[in-house]
């Protein structure tokens, strides 16, 4: 990271030189050796008739209905593309041609790729403020939900908890402890392999877990990660229980707003910025970011007021991944705006929907019991199916509420009821709204 961002840094001098690609004609079985023998989870597709770069990720190859993955070829999966641009593009104009819409940046010489760039490595470098030598890990990151999973759980059950954040892990616990850990690179072993998914899952696990202390401060973090070619970092308290997971891209992504938070000497420029720090760029719904800082406000307020209470709405799209694999990701992208769209026309002006991750939502309802919380997540549920979309199918939604029961309530427990909720709601046979009291 850099104490300040040079007018002249080029994107090739903060690219990764020896990118790992394959032909676009290729098998799914070939990529994922590839990954396996590279230590990789992403990996770039080069297709000589269009001249593009693309992007194939273990999600994408999760996503196939199928464990034949040399019977599938790479062109038949539907992929992102990858920006392209020089290798002397400047990486002080990135931002503002592209905002943050972007994964990967390939980068040409002669019409050669010659290197790439992730939107992270983007963020690290554009800040011009260092404060990752004193600000601590843990109080960037609040509440993170933590996907758990017991010790004999078939590996082909928890899988699943890695498709639409690849950046995530799966944590095993055993007897209330937790002993392991299972992320992307130990997918692609698996299905490298060809081991059997019906093997509990602790067969395949990396123990004992590396963690850092809860007092490591964000330089420490990065060196770890960066020592470890970790993609994230586990926090533990000194009787080594996890406080939470920060994956690397969101540690930047906090260190930079955090760097707005205190630095306002170009205020239109922080306006700008501030914006991509805090919303969702596909939904432009609030992200996890803005919900942590409005929480704190709201319990704030709470503690002055002494009186006064909210509630949280989880909502999840019903069979989105059914939408994704049968009618391709710009119909899922679509899905996931209109919604948003069609959300925020139920809301009044004091409440909040934000985009938890993949299909996921969240409403903060300010000063509103859990009784008028089902009132209001009811209408929502009642107008989604009435949004038109070129489908046989009409979408629906599930709902999970909770409220805030007393000033000791926190919104890591209101979360957890709600998600308990909304689980229920969904074994109850989905478009519907439950609540935990």
């Amino acid at each position: 990271m850099n104490t300040a961002l040079r007018e002249n840094l080029t994107l090739f001098e903060i690219a990764t030189k020896d990118v790992v690609t394959i032909d676009i004609n290729s098998s799914l079985y070939e990529a994922i050796a590839l990954m396996n023998q590279n230590e990789i989870r992403d990996i770039i597709v080069t297709d000589n008739e269009t001249d593009q770069f693309l992007i194939l990720t273990i999600s994408d190859i999760l996503k196939q209905n199928t464990l034949s993955f040399s019977n599938i070829k790479i062109k038949d999966v539907t992929l992102k593309p990858c920006l392209r641009e020089s290798k002397n593009f400047f990486v002080k104009d990135v931002i503002y041609k592209y905002n943050i819409n972007f994964d990967y940046i390939c980068l040409v010489e002669d019409e050669k790729l010659v290197g790439i760039v992730s939107k992270s490595d983007v963020i690290a470098n554009f800040d011009p403020k260092l404060l990752a030598s004193y600000e601590r890990v843990v109080d960037l990151i609040k509440w993170h939900k933590i996907n758990y999973v017991s010790y004999n759980t078939a590996t082909k059950e928890a899988i699943p908890f890695l498709e639409d954040n690849l950046d995530d892990a799966v944590i095993i616990n055993k007897n209330g402890k937790s002993v392991g850990i299972v992320t992307a690179k130990d997918v692609i072993k698996i299905l490298y392999n060809n081991y059997p998914l019906e093997e509990p899952i602790y067969k395949y696990m990396s123990s004992p877990i590396e963690m850092l202390s809860e007092n490591s401060t964000i330089q420490e973090a990065f060196d770890f990660l960066n020592k470890r070619h970790f993609k994230r970092v586990i926090i533990s308290d000194s009787k080594e229980k996890i406080k939470g997971i920060i994956t690397q891209t969101e540690l930047t992504r906090l260190l930079h707003n955090k760097w707005l938070e205190l630095t306002r000497t170009n205020f239109q420029k922080a306006v700008e910025l501030e914006k991509l720090a805090t919303h969702d760029p596909l939904t432009n719904a609030y992200n996890r970011t803005k919900f942590y800082k409005e929480i704190e406000k709201e319990e704030s307020r709470i503690e002055r007021n002494d009186i006064s209470f909210y509630s949280l709405v989880m909502i999840d799209i019903d069979d989105f991944k059914f939408i994704n694999d049968t009618y391709g990701h710009d119909m899922g992208d679509l899905v996931l705006k209109d919604i948003v769209s069609n959300i925020q026309k139920k809301l009044r002006k004091t409440d909040m929907l934000f985009r938890w991750g993949g299909e996921e939502f969240v409403i903060l309802l300010p000063q509103t019991n859990i009784e008028n919380a089902k009132i209001a997540a009811e209408k929502i549920r009642k107008v989604i199916p009435s949004i038109p979309f070129n489908m046989k199918k009409s979408i629906t939604c599930s709902f999970g509420v909770s409220a805030k029961k007393s000033k000791k309530d926190n919104a890591e427990l209101i979360l957890k009821r709600a998600d308990n909720a909304l689980y229920k709601a969904k074994r109850e046979g989905k478009n519907r709204v439950e609540a935990e009291e």
